[in-house]
């Protein structure tokens, strides 16, 4: 608390700071409150955190140790080929030019393909 005076028949001018200011019992505890709450709710964010970095650091490979992931390719890849097949990217007609040195059926066999083969397949 600061005061100032000029002269004795001048009124006293008194200026607070909050540095004077008498601390009041009701105002720390919801501070100290709000820090608790705030490192408990820090802790736990920390502790989601590393538990998804370990989640996506275990779960591929435990994909991979147990063969699962591979087994999930040839599946999506067996799905893909099929389905294109179904939108018509199927072989329509198989055209053999050039084939006067060997059969039309051995070479049909060779190349393996028949009406209705996927062509991404």
């Amino acid at each position: 608390m600061r005061s100032m005076s000029g002269r004795s028949d001048d009124v006293t001018i008194v200026a607070w700071s909050e540095d004077d200011a008498l601390p009041i019992r009701g105002l720390a505890r919801p501070a100290q409150r709000r820090s608790v709450i705030r490192r408990i709710t820090r802790g736990v964010l920390f502790g989601l955190l590393l538990t998804g970095i370990a989640a996506g650091i275990a779960a591929p490979l435990w994909l991979w140790k147990t063969g699962r992931l591979q087994s999930m390719g040839e599946t999506l890849r067996h799905r893909f080929v099929t389905e294109s097949a179904a939108y018509g990217l199927a072989v329509d007609q198989v055209l053999l030019i050039g084939r006067v040195l060997a059969p039309k059926e051995a070479l049909a066999r060779a190349i393996d393909v028949d009406r209705g083969t996927p062509i991404l397949s």
